[in-house]
């Protein structure tokens, strides 16, 4: 292998995880906050499993934030129909070449609590209130990983990186 290290994977609720206090020097999150149904509680979990010093990032972004804001729907139908013209398929409906049923995606984030709350701000004051510190937020990084064609087809809904430290 790469790196001549075994690698264990585990399956398990990201709001109560089964590992020790201070196990983790770094724990990486892409797509995974927005899902949560108990987000402080993940948050927390996340900073009792981190060493002294340890870090968090997590990627995200405000998935499915239209649903509860007309202006923000709008502006996500535009851009569907920019990338649509543009990237000649928008691709929202096929993800990773699997027919996705929209309407079941949206009445799941409809229940979700983060689909309501403007992000990262929210998160910034909620990692701080847990504790942890050295807090940034990178609005920008879609900006630089993302490919042309995927910066256009999220514009509306832009990725952000949350770094903090334990």
């Amino acid at each position: 292998s790469l790196f001549n290290e075994d690698i264990d994977f585990y399956q398990m609720d990201a709001h109560e995880l089964e590992f020790e206090d201070e196990t983790f020097d770094l724990i990486i999150t892409r797509n995974v906050t927005w899902n949560l149904e108990r987000p402080i509680e993940a948050y927390e979990d996340w900073y009792r499993v981190l060493k002294p010093n340890g870090k968090l990032m997590n990627f995200d972004a405000n998935w499915y934030g239209y649903i509860h804001d007309e202006e923000k729907k709008e502006e996500f139908e535009q851009n569907r129909l920019h990338s649509l013209k543009v990237n000649g398929d928008d691709n929202f409906d096929n993800i990773d070449c699997q027919k996705v049923d929209t309407n079941v995606m949206e009445n799941i984030a409809h229940r979700l609590p983060l689909s309501k709350i403007e992000r990262p701000k929210w998160d910034q004051y909620v990692l701080d209130d847990i504790g942890y510190d050295s807090i940034k937020v990178d609005c920008g990084i879609g900006n630089r990983i993302w490919h042309e064609g995927e910066q256009i087809k999220y514009k509306s809904t832009p990725m952000f990186m949350i770094c903090a430290r334990k």
